[in-house]
C-alpha cells in the first residue's frame, strides 16, 4: 500500500521554535529550499490522488460496458473506443455523462455486431439519435414513427422492420402505449443506420449495373 506524503508535517518542522528568525543566511536558503519541496510535495499528492479517481472510473466504465455488451473487451479495444468517445463527444471519464454515454454505446455495441463509431453515416444516425434523447416529453410508437417520418423515408420499409427497430431497442411496440423520448432515441438511431444501410445498398448496386453496362460496351 503506498503511503500519501503529509506536507503539513514537514510545515510544522519548518515553523517550529527551534528555527528562529536570527538563522544565518544559510540556513535561510535550506528553509527556502525545504518550502519549495513541500510546494512541488503537495502538487505530486494532488495529481495521485487525481490520477487515482481517474483508473477506478476507468475501469469502473470498462465493467459496466462489458455488462451490457454481455462479453469483455480487451484492454487495447477499450482504449481506442474511449479515444473515439473523446473525440466525437468530448468524453469526460469523470463527468457524470459518461456512464450514460458508456451505457448507450453498449447498448448499440450490442443490437448492431458491426456498429462502428467511425462507420460511414455514423454523424447522421447520431445527430436523430441526440434528437430525440434531448426531449423531455412522452410519445406513443404511433406518433413516435409519425413524426419520424418528417425526418427519414420510411415509404420503403416494411411494418415488420419498423417493429424489428423497437425489439432490438428493448421497447415493445403498441400504437398507443407511451414513453419516453429519451427511450425512442435509441429506435430512431436503428432506423436511421438500417435506412441509411438500404441507401449504399441501393447506390453500390447502380454502379454495379453502371460498370457492367460499360464493360459491355
Amino acid at each position: 500500500m503506498v503511503t500519501v506524503f503529509q506536507p503539513s508535517l514537514l510545515c510544522n518542522l519548518l515553523d517550529s521554535s527551534y528555527l528562529d528568525m536570527q538563522v544565518t543566511g544559510i540556513r535561510w536558503n535550506v528553509l527556502f529550499l525545504l518550502k519549495i519541496s513541500v510546494f512541488s510535495l503537495e502538487r505530486v499528492n494532488k495529481l495521485t490522488m487525481t490520477t487515482k479517481k481517474y483508473s477506478q472510473k476507468y475501469r469502473q466504465l470498462k465493467r459496466n460496458y462489458e455488462n451490457i455488451c454481455k462479453k469483455q473487451i480487451s484492454d487495447t479495444s477499450w482504449h481506442r473506443l474511449v479515444s473515439q468517445l473523446k473525440n466525437y463527444f468530448d468524453l469526460d471519464i469523470e463527468s457524470p455523462k459518461a456512464s450514460k454515454i458508456i451505457h448507450h454505446i453498449a447498448t448499440l455495441k450490442r443490437t448492431h455486431r458491426n456498429f462502428r463509431i467511425n462507420s460511414e453515416n455514423f454523424a447522421e444516425c447520431w445527430q436523430l439519435f441526440q434528437h430525440y434523447y434531448q426531449q423531455k416529453t412522452q410519445l406513443t410508437c404511433a406518433e413516435f414513427l409519425a413524426d419520424l417520418m418528417q425526418k427519414v423515408d420510411l415509404s420503403q420499409v416494411s411494418k415488420t422492420s419498423r417493429y424489428n427497430w423497437f425489439i432490438n431497442a428493448g421497447i415493445p411496440y403498441k400504437a398507443e402505449k407511451k414513453y419516453k423520448a429519451s427511450d425512442l432515441a435509441l429506435v430512431a438511431f436503428q432506423a436511421a443506420k438500417c435506412i441509411k444501410s438500404r441507401e449504399l445498398k441501393r447506390v453500390e448496386n447502380a454502379v454495379i449495373t453502371i460498370n457492367s453496362l460499360a464493360v459491355s460496351k
